[in-house]
């Protein structure tokens, strides 16, 4: 498996994998878990450039396999534009967008095409 050197991935037993990415002071931290078929991201960090891709791999990958995906923001601390993007492209094939802070669901409105 090609890994960038920039992505670890650590396996946390059969049903959780985990991400951690690092660029300087901006960092995500990935964490999926999988039961049946159902499936939790939850991210903790800034959404941010090449962050994106990261979390779009598996998102893509789950909701091709058919899960009902969540994606749990509840330490995410801020989104860019691409992020945003991204967050309502899920929410709108079928992810469930939870916990995200005030100031992170109003830069996913803020960012809406209008």
């Amino acid at each position: 498996m090609n890994v960038p050197n920039h992505l670890t991935i650590e396996p946390w037993g059969q049903d959780r994998r985990h991400a951690s990415c690092d660029t300087n002071s901006a960092m995500l931290k990935i964490v999926v878990v999988e039961k049946g078929d159902a499936a939790t991201v939850r991210l903790e960090g800034e959404v941010i450039g090449p962050w994106v891709e990261e979390v779009r791999r598996p998102c893509d990958r789950l909701l091709a396999g058919g899960a009902a995906l969540t994606l749990d923001l509840t330490d995410v601390s801020f989104v860019d534009r691409d992020g945003a993007g991204l967050l309502r492209s899920l929410g709108g094939r079928g992810a469930v967008l939870l916990n995200g802070s005030v100031f992170v669901d109003e830069q996913l409105k803020a960012e809406e095409p209008r």
